[in-house]
């Protein structure tokens, strides 16, 4: 799984849509909460499309940087990385850390969220997958 998530970061960074979606389930779940802006779970394709979209019409530039990768159980891999962006009409540029968890099934991420720690993203993990309850270590 942590090949999957390494070549979806890198498609999605190039700005490769198609090489994104190649890697994408054709029903993903995708979910951010509330407190890490552009809130919802959106599902399928389109609704990664519409959810990317309106987070990158925010930026006049936007970067991430992985800083981190790693598998967690069968089919989960938690991402750490940092994110740099410079917002539209602003010109404020604004970093922060965040954890995303990935779920991948059949060589394709089925589900993808960001959170704002690590400790909510092994949370996560947990309630995914079954065994998964040592994670924190």
């Amino acid at each position: 799984p942590e090949q999957v998530v390494r070549d979806a970061w890198d498609a999605y960074s190039r700005g490769d849509v198609e090489a994104t979606l190649a890697i994408l389930d054709p029903e993903i779940v995708v979910h951010s909460p509330t407190r890490m802006g552009n809130a919802g779970t959106h599902r399928g394709r389109d609704g990664f499309l519409a959810w990317s979209g309106q987070w990158n019409g925010a930026w006049d530039d936007f970067r991430v940087t992985i800083t981190e990768v790693g598998p967690v159980g069968e089919r989960h891999v938690i991402t750490l990385m940092r994110q740099t962006g410079t917002g539209r009409g602003s010109g404020v540029e604004v970093t922060r850390e965040a954890a995303w968890v990935f779920e991948t099934r059949d060589g394709l991420c089925t589900y993808m969220a960001i959170h704002p720690t690590l400790e909510l993203a092994r949370a996560d993990v947990r309630g995914r997958e079954p065994g998964t309850e040592q994670v924190d270590d």
